[in-house]
C-alpha cells in the first residue's frame, strides 16, 4: 500500500505513519477474512484488494444514521461480486 516508506522527519510524524499503516493492515486483514476469503477474490493480496476492489466507484446509502444499501458502478467488472462481499461484511449476511 506504499505506506511502509516513512518519509516524515519528526519522530511523532513517523510514529503516526506507523500506527496508520498498522491500522490499515488490520482493517484489510479483517475485511479479507470476513468478506473475501470465501469469494472469488480469495487469491487477492492486499495491494490487489486496494487497487482493484476498493477503488470501485459507488456510494453508501444511510437512513437515520444507519447503513441501508451499498451501490457500486454496475459496469465495473467486479461490482456485483464486490457488492455481495461488502454487504456480507457490513450486514453480516
Amino acid at each position: 500500500m506504499h505506506l511502509a516508506t516513512r518519509q516524515k522527519s519528526g519522530f511523532f510524524a513517523q510514529q503516526g505513519v506507523i500506527l496508520l499503516t498498522d491500522l490499515a493492515h488490520n482493517l484489510l486483514s479483517d475485511f479479507y477474512l470476513k468478506a473475501l476469503s470465501q469469494s472469488r477474490f480469495q487469491p487477492y493480496g492486499q495491494k490487489r484488494i486496494v487497487n482493484n476492489l476498493l477503488n470501485i466507484p459507488g456510494r453508501l446509502i444511510f437512513e437515520a444514521g444507519e447503513l441501508k444499501r451499498i451501490e457500486l458502478l454496475r459496469t465495473h467488472v467486479n461490482a456485483n461480486d464486490m457488492r455481495i462481499c461488502l454487504e456480507k461484511y457490513c450486514f453480516g449476511d
